[in-house]
């Protein structure tokens, strides 16, 4: 008998382990356990955690583990299975459609009909814990931005896509698959809920324009908050590596990968423009042994102010603690396609966007950039 109660001890003390340490970040941590944990959590997964389903065209949606009963009631959609007591739960809304699940994907309609009035999203808090909400792109086409030779401006006056009391965010249009933005959200602060919108012009009476066309998921991240020791995961253990630090619109949690700036499209650069009074940080997680990071400009084109004496960069992307190329200070702005940048700043791995408002109607200059990184950890 004690022998039996001893096992016993020892699994429930193995399975609660990674729990017990869930708010730290073992990402980058190996774990001589990690295969039984993979083991437990396909065998058992935690209500509400994240997951995918194939769908029917092959394409692939996320959702949230939960029992068949309660993903109906809750107004999902029962997928795969996710475990042995749980299914693959995935919410889809459409247009006017209010939401509080975790994870959910907003998907524009197939019919000119349903791009002649403007589309709402509502995502209310899905518990008080909610700091971050991660908005991915998965598709979104819409107009590209549009030019207006009286004030010189390129801005999204077609079509546009807009968090609705969040004017540090900036409007988005054109074609923007692939990208993500983050939104804060502070329940005790009253923020209960996020509007996203999205304007377009009647298809009717402008056939020539492109047919709009979006998925969105937007992914609610809880910060940590209380807690169980019989919790067996916690979802802000699991949420961890996706918070982005304050002030970050985006969020790279990968050590090596590409960002581009909004409505850069790399099929078409010769209509890729990107908007006046655009100011955001895309930001890059910064593990323990990293010295720096490393940029690789695939496709740069920033317009420059040629003044007569020297060029300026009032539109610019900002590299703190810039090492290479040595004669470069932080703002850099003109033609750079093909060019590398090091930095080894000993802060946050971030770089800073920002443009005028005033656009090159005439140069085209103001075009964007499809940029790789790598952060290093040799200098």
């Amino acid at each position: 008998m004690a022998r039996s109660l001893k096992i016993s001890l020892v699994l429930v003390a193995a399975y609660l382990t990674p729990t017990l340490c869930g708010f730290f970040d073992y990402t980058d941590v190996e774990d001589p356990f990690a295969m039984v944990w993979t083991a437990r959590d396909q065998l058992i997964r935690e209500p509400n955690s994240a997951c995918q389903a194939v769908l029917e065209d092959s394409s692939v949606i996320e959702g949230v583990c939960k029992n068949r009963a309660e993903c109906r009631l809750a107004g999902g959609i029962p997928r795969q299975s996710c475990g042995i007591f749980s299914t693959c739960c995935t919410f889809a809304k459409s247009c006017g459609g209010t939401t509080s699940a975790k994870i959910t994907n907003f998907q524009s309609g197939n019919t000119i009909s349903a791009f002649s009035k403007p589309c709402h999203y509502t995502v209310k808090l899905h518990n008080k814990n909610i700091c971050q909400m991660r908005v991915d792109f998965i598709r979104m086409t819409l107009a590209p931005p549009s030019v207006d030779n009286s004030s010189m401006t390129v801005t999204c006056n077609t079509d546009l896509f807009f968090v609705d009391k969040f004017p540090r965010i900036p409007a988005i249009c054109g074609r923007n698959d692939g990208q993500h933005m983050y939104i804060p959200v502070n329940a005790t602060e009253g923020t209960m809920s996020v509007t996203l919108s999205i304007l377009m012009t009647d298809r009717y009476t402008h056939p020539h324009l492109p047919i709009p066309n979006w998925h969105i998921r937007v992914t609610q991240l809880e910060c940590p908050g209380t807690r169980s020791a019989f919790t067996t995961e916690n979802a802000a253990a699991t949420d961890y590596n996706l918070i982005a630090p304050s002030g970050c619109l985006q969020y790279y949690p990968e050590r090596k990968g590409v960002f581009k700036s909004f409505g850069y499209d790399i099929t078409r650069p010769d209509i890729s423009r990107y908007t006046v009074n655009q100011k955001y940080a895309i930001c890059f997680k910064r593990p323990k042994d990293a010295c720096g990071i490393k940029f690789y400009a695939n496709y740069f084109q920033i317009s420059p102010q040629y003044g007569r004496l020297e060029t300026t960069c009032d539109d610019h992307l900002f590299i703190p603690g810039l090492v290479s190329p040595v004669n470069m200070v932080g703002k850099v702005c003109d033609h750079k396609s093909g060019s590398t940048f090091v930095s080894e700043t000993p802060g946050p791995l971030y770089v800073y966007f920002e443009s005028d408002g005033m656009s090159d109607i005439q140069g085209k200059t103001d075009v964007g950039f499809d940029i790789g990184y790598d952060v290093m950890t040799v200098c």
